[in-house]
């Protein structure tokens, strides 16, 4: 999985590769563990994905963003900077 720029300012850019189509969640996770973000990414199909996701209203730090089928994770990490 790859989140591009980072350091970000705003919104983030998200590729990530299914091997299989799978029903997505994806997570934003701020420094102490809190899941601050959840948002159903609903059915993706097979193949490369690319995803946008705002995070200007969130405050400067570093986080987790982790998309999820239940089962396995894709997980990297973002810095923010205003």
């Amino acid at each position: 999985m790859g989140i591009f720029p980072s350091p970000a300012c705003g919104a983030v850019t998200i590729e990530y590769i299914l091997k299989n189509s799978s029903a997505l969640t994806m997570q934003l996770i701020n420094s102490l563990g809190q899941v601050v973000n959840a948002t159903d990414l609903g059915i993706q199909s097979a193949g490369k994905h690319l995803s946008g996701f705002d995070l200007s209203q969130y405050p400067d730090g570093i986080y987790n963003l982790m998309i999820s089928d239940g089962a396995k994770a894709l997980s990297g990490r973002v810095v923010l900077r205003k």
